[in-house]
């Protein structure tokens, strides 16, 4: 199942890289530059993106997890071999989930069921080869700190450690896994040791927690850790709490659960962690780089995936040893034993294609149906060639020691030097401005062509006759480029990129009351005569307010 898995995983990651149609194709490049130039070169730093602190602490996040994918990176350094890393690295989560299979159903079927459950979930698929991204990899660590807890005490400190390396949101999960998940399950607890793996996980997590900010002071950060702006923001300073994401409940939410979280209906405390953490992911806001669609940034719900994989686990194995236990022959048992493997295939299998999944396996043998001519002009690049690219082209020179793009962060890594800051151009010539600026340089030269992409060079340590300090508005920006196919669902292996659903479109979206919070209290104009109260209309959308606090609501609705 593992080896099937991962070569659907592989082909279907490839693809994508292949098309340039991976989840935002810039963020990716800047993540690979980083890991490119840290195993390398030995330096934390990219000029890819216009953005992002070049420190450890990139982009405000505090990854462990980085400094592991740059020493497997240089075994392939490459968009593939990144994103092999990630694969292989959510694939070995395939371990502790056949290790809690085997400490729920005490039996060797156990090995086979949590195996099962965690492979054939779809999320899984979706987190391995779409969203290239370190939070992740909280998949299968907090499946490994999960089986730690209810196995051998001294592998409760690694796993936690482990679970401490993908991103600081996973930082009160350790503590929450440890509490809600105890050794010899809530009905006979062992709690000597319940005690001691909530103590080992505190004293891991504040040394960890310690050593980071040692490394990378949060007060001298350029950016605010997500986590903490989130979490500082959710409900404003009033006690309601809208749910903007609840409009991709069935697209996009319900895959969390369905169809291997129903069994975790029968292992309920996991999966309410599940459950609250996806409310928590309603409840940011649009605009703040979390997608719901599968297709876009997906890796925020990375660490409620992993509680609702324990929680499957559990409820499965518990619902297997009661159809073992009944008194009839065994024959029967057998055949209920397989009914339920059988029902979970089924269910998994009709879910399993919405991900647009290149379904082949290759033997280890990778050939995309299609690959975007931009790579094969940056292989023609020498080995000291600093290339400045378009935005939708940045992965194709991600694994340069330096590389800039055109309309992102060209003007903010290279200042006031314009196209003189590197030595070649891979450009779209249907964009006639930047066609023209590269013509302008001194010694310009066409190098190589794959219609519409062109490759130039032009004269070393000359200034930028076009550069201006401003930035030029209304610069033509060429559609995507697909070949001959018309869509991007139509490459094989790539999915459709669907639109998600503006919030609050149609009705108001849902929102939760927190008791304890009172109404922030509304700044008192000058004295008049009380404004007449209106009767509300029965369908009228209640208004939110345009700025300030997203809880100031008149009668927020009774959900």
């Amino acid at each position: 199942m593992a080896w099937m898995w991962a070569q659907v995983a592989l082909s279907t990651s490839w693809a994508r890289i292949a098309a340039l149609q991976t989840v935002e194709t810039y963020a990716f490049a800047a993540y690979q530059q980083i890991v490119h130039n840290l195993a390398m070169h030995g330096v934390f730093e990219q000029t890819i993106h216009r953005g992002y602190a070049d420190a450890w602490a990139w982009s405000g996040h505090r990854s462990g997890t980085i400094f592991l994918a740059s020493w497997f990176y240089q075994l392939n350094p490459s968009s593939l071999g990144l994103a092999r890393f990630q694969i292989f690295t959510i694939l070995a989560g395939v371990i502790p989930a056949m290790g809690l299979g085997r400490q729920g159903l005490k039996h060797p079927v156990g090995w086979a069921l949590g195996a099962l459950i965690y492979l054939g979930t779809p999320p899984v698929m979706a987190m391995a080869m779409q969203d290239y991204q370190d939070l992740v990899l909280a998949l299968p660590a907090l499946l490994f700190l999960a089986w730690s807890l209810r196995a051998h005490w001294a592998w409760v400190p690694l796993a936690a450690l482990c679970a401490l390396m993908p991103r600081e949101e996973t930082t009160p999960l350790i503590l929450v896994m440890a509490l809600i998940w105890p050794p010899g399950g809530w009905r006979a607890p062992h709690w000597r040791r319940w005690v001691l793996n909530l103590g080992l996980c505190v004293l891991i997590t504040a040394g960890w927690i310690a050593i980071s900010d040692a490394m990378a002071p949060a007060a001298d950060a350029d950016y605010q850790m997500p986590l903490s702006n989130a979490v500082g923001g959710l409900g404003g300073t009033g006690p309601v709490i809208f749910l903007d994401g609840w409009s991709g409940l069935e697209s996009f939410y319900l895959d969390l659960a369905w169809p291997t979280g129903v069994w975790g209906l029968l292992n309920p405390m996991p999966m309410l962690v599940s459950g609250a953490l996806a409310l928590f992911h309603m409840s940011i806001p649009a605009g703040h780089a979390v997608d719901r669609s599968w297709v876009g940034h997906s890796h925020h719900v990375a660490p409620g995936l992993a509680f609702g994989v324990v929680a499957s686990i559990g409820g499965a194995s518990w619902l297997l040893s009661k159809v073992a236990a009944l008194r009839v022959s065994g024959t029967a048992r057998l055949a209920g034993i397989a009914g339920l493997f059988v029902l979970l295939f089924l269910t998994i299998y009709t879910r399993f294609g919405v991900f647009s999944q290149k379904n082949a396996l290759l033997l280890g043998r990778y050939s995309p149906a299609w690959t975007h001519p931009a790579w094969a002009l940056a292989a023609q690049l020498p080995p000291t060639a600093i290339p400045i690219v378009p935005v939708r082209l940045s992965l194709v020179v991600a694994d340069r020691r330096v590389a800039y793009t055109l309309n992102g962060s060209l003007r903010n890594k290279a200042p006031g030097l314009g196209l003189a800051a590197g030595t070649h151009a891979l450009i779209d010539n249907r964009e006639p401005d930047t066609l023209r600026r590269v013509q302008s340089m001194p010694g310009a030269t066409l190098l190589a062509e794959d219609a519409p992409f062109e490759l130039w060079s032009w004269q070393v340590g000359l200034p930028d006759p076009s550069w201006t300090p401003e930035e030029p508005q209304g610069t033509k920006i060429a559609p995507e480029y697909r070949g001959h196919y018309l869509q991007p669902e139509d490459i094989p292996g790539v999915p459709a990129h669907l639109t998600a659903p503006a919030a609050n479109s149609g009705s108001p979206s849902p929102s939760i009351r927190i008791p304890w919070r009172k109404e922030k209290e509304q700044e008192m104009g000058p004295p008049g005569p009380a404004p007449r109260k209106q009767k509300a209309r029965p369908n009228a959308p209640i208004p939110r307010p345009a700025t300030g606090s997203r809880t100031q609501r008149s009668s927020p609705p009774k959900r």
